[in-house]
């Protein structure tokens, strides 16, 4: 019997080697008096699996708040929720959130982001950002849908880096920002319009 050890050695860049790096096997040579030796060869699989996996990126969800209408004369509080338009796909979320929904808070007007998603591997993914309506009076609610899509690619000039490219839709029309708008007014009991 002849007793082996197979090594899987050496790195390179963006690829993971096999978490079993060696492999035993067995060869035991037999005669059976035919003029020929038969070598019986046993032990570990001898396929060796790699992965590749390319340099991250990031990609980012920012929007705005606008107050249209009369003056407030105390600022509320606005939620706006993010989901992942593919449920049930382990789709990357802001801050790495195994969570499928994530929400930010924003007092009166301004601006906001969720976390950053990270990408690593390419693919498309899609996100809806909608306006929570919480009801607070005097407010209508702006009830737009958001698709944030990120087509996520490897690089041509570096196969190890991904590069991402965005792009938001308005009620399916192409738009440059996420502007959420809500009418306020003193004589509205507020709660009208809205998603959530």
């Amino acid at each position: 019997e002849y007793r082996y050890t197979i090594t899987e050695d050496g790195r390179y860049p963006g690829v993971v080697n096999d978490p079993k790096s060696q492999r035993e096997i067995t060869i035991t040579v037999r005669d059976f008096r035919t003029g020929e030796l038969i070598a019986l060869v046993t032990g570990d699989d001898l396929t060796f699996t790699n992965t590749f996996e390319p340099n991250p990126n990031e990609g980012q969800i920012s929007l705005k708040k606008k107050i249209s209408g009369s003056k407030p004369t105390t600022d509320s509080s606005f939620h706006f929720l993010l989901k992942a338009e593919n449920e049930g796909q382990s789709q990357p979320m802001p801050g790495g959130s195994p969570e499928e929904e994530e929400i930010v808070e924003l007092t009166g007007e301004g601006s906001t982001s969720f976390e950053a998603i990270r990408f690593t591997k390419p693919g498309i993914f899609r996100y809806t950002v909608t306006e929570i309506n919480d009801g607070v009076a005097g407010y209508t609610y702006d009830p737009s849908v958001y698709t944030v899509s990120f087509t996520v690619t490897q690089s041509e000039d570096n196969i190890y880096d991904l590069i991402s490219e965005r792009k938001i839709y308005k009620n399916g029309v192409e738009v440059s920002e996420i502007l959420f708008d809500n009418q306020y007014s003193v004589k509205s009991h507020g709660g009208g319009g809205g998603g959530g």
